[in-house]
């Protein structure tokens, strides 16, 4: 055999290993991060993203605390949307203007349909005020809809 023919051969080995060694560190860095970063609970941003995980998580009294009076003086209809337990929210950004903040997300749902399953992504925003030095929700996608928390304490 000649010499020169093996050369090729260790080249894709060392091409392979290291095609191997990349996929098991990206698998190791996507599967050791946190998901969530954590926002200032303070700002409109860090209020959304507590709203919107107490609402999927139906902790409907948390929610409550984290939704302007006035948001819910304007309800004139009964809102109770089962949220399901896969609706991502990401943030996509936001505008402070004085004492008002507009939150802007996409939300992602995901429902079990077959082989791929089936998800939406819509784009919509959140309106906060600030009431007394907290940033406190008023508008909210039809998802988070706060009506559904009218009776809540």
């Amino acid at each position: 055999m000649d010499p020169t023919s093996r050369r090729p051969d260790r080249a894709l080995v060392v091409i392979a290993a290291i095609v191997v060694v990349l996929i098991v560190v990206a698998l190791v860095a996507v599967l050791t991060r946190d998901h969530r970063a954590e926002l200032d609970p303070a700002s409109p941003e860090g209020v959304v993203q507590q709203y919107t995980g107490t609402m999927i998580d139906a902790d409907l009294e948390s929610a409550r605390t984290l939704v302007a009076d006035s948001a819910l003086e304007e309800c004139d209809y009964y809102s109770e949307h089962q949220r399901d337990r896969e609706t991502r929210v990401t943030l996509e950004g936001s505008t402070v203007s004085g004492s008002t903040a507009i939150v802007r997300v996409g939300i992602s749902s995901g429902y079990d349909g077959g082989v791929f399953g089936s998800s939406y992504v819509s784009h919509d925003q959140f309106t906060l005020d600030r009431v007394d030095g907290q940033w406190l929700v008023t508008g909210a996608p039809w998802q988070f809809d706060p009506c559904g928390l009218r009776g809540v304490q």
